[in-house]
C-alpha cells in the first residue's frame, strides 16, 4: 500500500492543467460541433452514443497511465489505490453521487418545478460510462501491453528514480 501523500507533488499538480486543457479541448470541440447536422431524433441519439463512447475510450486510456487525469477522475483512481477497490466500483459510486448531488442542487437552486441541466442523458452517462470504461479497458488490455516506457513514474510520483 502507498504510503498517504503529505505534500503536492508535480504529479498532482498536473491533474491541474489536464483540467485547463481539457476545458481548452471542450471549447475548441463545441467550436465544431455546432455544424453537424442536427437531424432527427435518431441522429442525436447516435451523437449522443459516439460522445459517451469516445468520452468512455479518453477515460480507459488515462486510467492506465501514471500522467494525471482531471481531478474528478485523480480522486477515483487514487481511493480505488487506496482503499483496494475496484476503479470500476469507486467510479460508479463516485458518478451516482454527484448525479444525486446534481439534482439535489436543481430543486434546491431552481424549485421543483424541473430540472435544470439534468436530463436522460445525464442520468444515462451516470449510470452506463462505467460499465463502457470497463469494458473498453478491458478490451485495451487485450490489445495493448500498458507498461512504463521511460523510468519517470516514480519522478511523477514524488520519489526519486533508483
Amino acid at each position: 500500500m502507498r504510503k498517504p501523500r503529505r505534500k503536492i507533488t508535480f504529479y498532482s499538480e498536473i491533474a491541474y492543467f489536464a483540467a485547463l486543457l481539457y476545458g481548452f479541448m471542450l471549447d475548441f470541440n463545441t467550436l465544431w460541433v455546432k455544424y453537424l447536422p442536427e437531424g432527427d431524433y435518431f441522429v442525436r441519439l447516435g451523437y449522443f452514443f459516439a460522445g459517451m463512447l469516445l468520452c468512455a475510450t479518453g477515460v480507459s486510456f488515462v486510467f492506465h497511465t501514471y500522467i494525471s487525469p482531471e481531478v474528478y477522475e485523480l480522486f477515483v483512481k487514487e481511493i480505488s489505490a487506496k482503499f483496494g477497490i475496484k476503479i470500476e466500483r469507486v467510479k460508479i459510486i463516485y458518478d451516482c453521487s454527484s448525479c444525486v448531488l446534481a439534482i439535489v442542487l436543481s430543486f434546491l437552486l431552481f424549485g421543483f418545478g424541473e430540472f435544470v441541466g439534468i436530463r436522460t442523458g445525464t442520468l444515462l452517462c451516470a449510470a452506463l460510462n462505467v460499465f463502457l470504461i470497463g469494458g473498453i479497458s478491458t478490451l485495451l488490455e487485450k490489445v495493448f501491453v500498458f507498461k512504463d516506457a521511460f523510468p519517470l513514474r516514480r519522478w511523477f510520483e514524488g520519489n526519486e528514480p533508483k
